[in-house]
Formats: C-alpha cells, structure tokens, sequence
C-alpha cells in the first residue's frame, strides 16, 4: 500500500519558534517573494515547509529524521531559547554542527541536486526510479552527519539580536557566507577559509559557526566567550535578505512583527532577482551555496586586516577542517563497529584509541579548536 504523504524539510518544532499561537494552533506569516500575492498571513506551521514523497514515497525515512534528529535537537534548541546556551559545553557544538549540516542538505533543491547527480553516475542504467531516489538520499544523510566534523575546528557562537527588527528565516534557512572573499562561490563551502554558518533560531536569537582566525565578532564579556551581538539593523536587514535570496520559495516570520519586517521586503525582494541570476547559471562542480559578490558586508563580524587585503585569488581551504576531516574517517571506523556514537567525538578525541594519529591531533588542537 502506498502511505505517500507531505513531508517536512524544515522541522515543525523549529518553525514554531517564528510562530504565534492563535486559537489553539501555532501561525507563521509567510512572504513569497517570486509570486504576485506576496504575503499570506497566519498560515499553520503544520502545512509550511512540506513536499510530497520528498524522501521516499512510504514515510520511512521522514520518520526516522523525526526519531533520531529532530526529537532530540528540539529538546537541545528549547534549552538555547531560553537561555541555556549561555551554559553550552563542547557536547552541545557538537550536537549543533551535526544538525546544521543535516538541515542544509535537506531542502528540496539540495535533494534535486543530488539526485541529478546520482543520475548521472554508471551505475544509474540498472537502477529503478526508486533506487535512484534511495541512493541519494542515503548519500544526503550519510554526508550531512559525517561532514559536522569538517566543522569543528569552527568557534561556536550564540548571536544575540539587540535590535527591534526581528529575525526571519526561509525554507532554505541555514546560511553559507564568506565576508572574507566576497564573490568566489567556492569560498562559501564546507571548509572553505573564512567560512561562516548562520542560522536564526528565534526572532532574536541566531547560532553561528564562524572562522576565528579569520574574524572578530562583537562579543558580550560573557565566561563562555561564546555570545556575539547585533546592535545595527542594518546586519539584520542583510541577514533577513540572504535568506529571502536562498530560499526555496517561502521566507517565515512572526505575526506581530508585520511593520517591521514588511517595512524592507522591498529590499529583499532586490537580493532575490539578483541570487536567481547566480543559482540559474551555476555549475554543478561549483559550491552548491553561491558567494554573491552583491552583498553587501555585515557589521557583527568583521574580516581581519590582513585577510581583508589578500584579495578573492587567495581563498583556499582551511588546514584544521581538513585535518579534521582526516581524523573523522578514523572516528567513523570505530562508530560502524559500534564503538562510538555517531555524535561522540569529542570522547572519541579523548581516547586512548586517538592517540596513534598525534600528526593529525597537533595541527588541529594545538590551539583548542574543539571547544
């Protein structure tokens, strides 16, 4: 029997937090920016962000996501919200790296994008429709959760919004940006050099993942080091256009805020004709996340001298990342044999097991990029 049905590619958990509940429900206000009717108003967070037979066409999959991501990532996001990151320990970096790079490769464009791919290679001649369409999406979950551990060398910070305008977020919404090397495409991957993630996980409130030898962040004297803040809305305003930029086809936000966020939807509106030119001319070998060189520089977060002067011919791969994703293919040996749980690095990296790879430990935890 076929149990097709609409499946989520954002959690309703997290579009909750955008949300207010009215008559029992929880509602979202949604702008679609590539359509006439621009707004929609009050829309349950229920139907938003689904697609039918996004994963497989019995529900399997989107079940498991709910059981082994989403369940315990959303006790993990309520904490943050309020305001238990500014307690976060190592685990939590972890257990945030590995959810971002899941829900970045989720969206359907990532999934298209895989599937053409998987299309294409040898092995497509002998393959059902079906089998095409489980292969990618294996290939998605298995390269979203192994690549965290590209990201750990990344410092972690809890982003602040102290400002009236609050945060949106689309159907695409972690953010890939390089305020380094602007217009290199390939600058805005995985390990790229300058790299920084971004993802809003309430109006006022965003998680970052950022290049510290490459960046200063304007920071609360918190214990933690790990608090930044946004005091312009003009950084907001920027932030709220990247995902109007990259979005699927919807950007979410709060009723209530109606005035405030609508005020500059005409702005944001500019950044999305012109991130339709790049995402309908890119090459499939470049970064999946385009660098728009239109964009324009964020306030929070400002490029160290030394980079800002080396120019777009520079941009390379960082050294720890690499290392880093060196020592994973070692760690991800010990968790298939059951050794470790997929999200136990950092005891992993504590091991006895660990020690035979000093080379690669040395470069990358010499300056305690881990925590």
């Amino acid at each position: 029997m076929n149990h097709a049905k609409s499946q989520h590619f954002i959690p309703n958990f997290y579009l909750k937090f955008f949300s207010k509940v009215v008559e029992g429900d929880n509602k979202i206000n949604v702008y679609v920016p590539d359509q006439d009717e621009h707004y929609k108003d009050k829309c349950s967070t229920k139907t938003e962000a689904k697609q039918k037979n996004l994963y497989d066409k019995h529900g399997k999959i989107d079940a498991l996501f709910d059981k082994h991501i989403e369940s315990k990532i959303a006790i993990l996001f309520r904490y943050i919200v309020s305001g238990v990151y500014l307690h976060a320990m190592p685990e939590m970096k972890i257990e945030l790296a590995c959810y971002i790079n899941f829900q970045r490769m989720r969206v359907p464009r990532y999934i298209s994008f895989v599937k053409r791919m998987a299309e294409k290679s040898p092995a497509s001649g002998v393959l059902s429709a079906d089998e095409i369409n489980d292969t990618a999406i294996a290939q998605i979950v298995d390269t979203s959760i192994r690549a965290y551990i590209s990201m750990l060398d990344l410092k972690l910070s809890f982003v602040e919004n102290n400002t009236s305008l609050p945060f949106c977020i689309s159907d695409n919404p972690v953010l890939l940006l390089n305020q380094a090397f602007f217009g290199n495409s390939k600058a805005a991957s995985i390990d790229s050099l300058g790299l920084i993630t971004f993802l809003p996980v309430s109006p006022f409130l965003a998680i970052m993942f950022y290049d510290s030898e490459i960046y200063n962040t304007r920071k609360h004297q918190h214990p933690s080091g790990m608090v930044s803040h946004i005091n312009k809305s003009d950084d907001i305003s920027l932030l709220n256009a990247m995902q109007a930029a990259h979005c699927e086809k919807k950007v979410f936000y709060k009723p209530a805020s109606e005035l405030l966020i609508e005020a500059h939807l005409t702005e944001i509106a500019k950044y999305r004709k012109e991130a339709k030119k790049v995402w309908d001319n890119i090459d499939e070998t470049d970064a999946f996340i385009p660098n728009p060189a239109y964009f324009k520089r964020l306030h929070f977060i400002n490029p160290k001298k030394h980079v800002t002067k080396s120019g777009n011919e520079s941009w390379q791969g960082r050294k720890q990342s690499e290392a880093l994703r060196e020592v994973g293919k070692v760690f991800f040996r010990y968790v298939d044999q059951g050794r470790f749980q997929i999200n136990e690095f950092h005891k992993f990296m504590k091991s006895p097991l660990a020690q035979e790879y000093e080379i690669y430990l040395n470069n990358v935890f010499a300056k305690g990029s881990l925590g």
